[in-house]
């Protein structure tokens, strides 16, 4: 698309980067545009929201960019329609009628109601900006997407999960919260308690980052090539569309089932999270500071057993998706008990086994790519592919095999420092 002014300069923008148009009059939305009066003047106004200096190789910063442009009163009708034809070609619910077409000729528009999100803010999460983000960089962006937001904020641990367990799935095209990891974590928990939990947990999940712990932000944030930061993620709500995602079963021997999209920690990571806890007005700083506490002052060592199922690449074995249609039972597991060193899998696909006991300064176990912004753990894992990522240190290997493994885990260069070990398993 390219945008002419008098002074001839020109605007080009990709479709992918257009929020919106919409008709204005003095400063004002005109929200019925089909029934107006021709004698009075209006404006057109187009917005979209493009890298403001995109490269091949690196993610930019997006800036919001409107433009208001007058036309004939005579002119009222062909605006509306072209106004119509723009807002369905930006809307994301038309990407497969656009991949469809071999021509724009081919293109037959569909008026669809507005999307609607519900919006859960976690106003204490991280720093305490929950909803000054969410007003300044977000909402700006969803309402020029002609996105209708309803608004709830949390006001205490796990009212995420009642919120969740009440949402009506048929109401609304997304839920999104504003937050970090545990806000999101609420939701996963309360849509899974439901008793329609098959349908519930079909409902797109979208994330805001505020909180100190964003590692799904994070992970789809790199996956998009855009930057950690909340204008990118309004952006990518605005105008993606929803993908699988990978979601494990996490049971303790107290018969506690729990339901993760991110990781499983234990040792060092663990200890840092729960440690850190006091320290959230500081933002990813907590992190930072427990662990140069813990590794520089205390160093401990961390006794356990790790069982694992190796996955055999040779056997061309794809992990299957959870079939919702053949059981009405939550995804469950049964703990690791008379299982063998070497046992094979009881699903056919040729894995084995395997049984690590030892002392460990760190293990994690990941789902996506990313723990935080500032936390690349697991390189090369995708959102729906099957497999989770673990990643340890021995505790046989020395304080500074642990410090290089912290420091290279940003740029996902931890894998290959030779202390550490990196397995992909199921």
């Amino acid at each position: 698309m390219e945008s002419h002014a008098t002074k001839r300069s020109t605007t080009q923008l990709a479709w992918q980067d257009v929020l919106g148009t919409r008709l204005t009059q003095e400063d004002e939305v005109i929200a019925d545009p089909s029934s107006l009066d021709e004698n009075r003047a209006y404006y057109f106004e187009f917005v979209a929201l493009p890298a403001k200096h995109p490269t091949a190789d690196k993610p930019s910063r997006r800036v919001l960019h409107k433009w208001l442009c007058s036309f004939p009163q005579n002119a009222l009708k062909e605006i509306q329609e072209l106004l119509k034809w723009i807002n369905f070609l930006a809307d994301p619910r038309s990407t497969e009628d656009v991949a469809r077409a071999h021509s724009f000729d081919d293109l037959v528009l569909v008026e669809r109601p507005p999307r609607r999100f519900l919006v859960v803010i976690n106003p204490i999460s991280g720093a305490g900006k929950g909803m000054k983000v969410y007003q300044k960089k977000v909402a700006p962006a969803f309402a020029y997407a002609h996105i209708i937001t309803d608004i709830q904020l949390t006001e205490r641990a796990k009212h995420g999960v009642d919120i969740a367990k009440q949402v009506d799935p048929s109401k609304y095209d997304a839920v999104v919260t504003v937050g970090g990891d545990g806000s999101l974590r609420e939701t996963l928990q309360g849509l899974m308690a439901r008793p329609d939990w098959q349908e519930a947990i079909r409902m797109p999940l979208g994330v805001i980052p505020s909180g100190s712990g964003i590692g799904l932000f994070a992970a789809k944030m790199h996956a998009a090539r855009e930057l950690f930061v909340p204008v990118s993620a309004a952006f990518v709500l605005a105008k993606g569309v929803p993908h699988p995602l990978d979601i494990t079963v996490v049971r303790n021997p107290f018969g506690e089932t729990m339901y993760s999209f991110l990781s499983t920690t234990w040792a060092l990571f663990a200890d840092v999270d729960l440690g850190s806890e006091h320290l959230r007005f500081l933002g990813l700083l907590r992190f930072t500071i427990t662990a140069v506490n813990r590794i520089v002052f205390i160093h401990r060592a961390y006794q356990g057993t790790i069982w694992y199922l190796e996955d055999d690449e040779t056997r061309g074995y794809q992990p299957q998706p959870y079939d919702f249609e053949r059981s009405t039972d939550r995804p469950g597991l049964d703990l690791v008990g008379a299982v063998e060193e070497g046992a094979l899998a009881a699903d056919g696909s040729g894995g084995r086994w395997r049984k690590i006991e030892s002392s460990f300064h760190m293990m994690a176990v990941m789902s996506i790519s990313h723990a935080a912004t500032d936390v690349h753990m697991a390189p090369g894992a995708r959102f729906n592919d099957g497999y989770c990522y673990l990643i340890m240190l021995n505790a046989m290997h020395s304080r500074k095999d642990l410090i290089k493994m912290v420091l290279t885990a940003e740029r996902g260069e931890h894998v290959n420092v030779k202390s550490a070990e990196f397995i992909k398993t199921r």
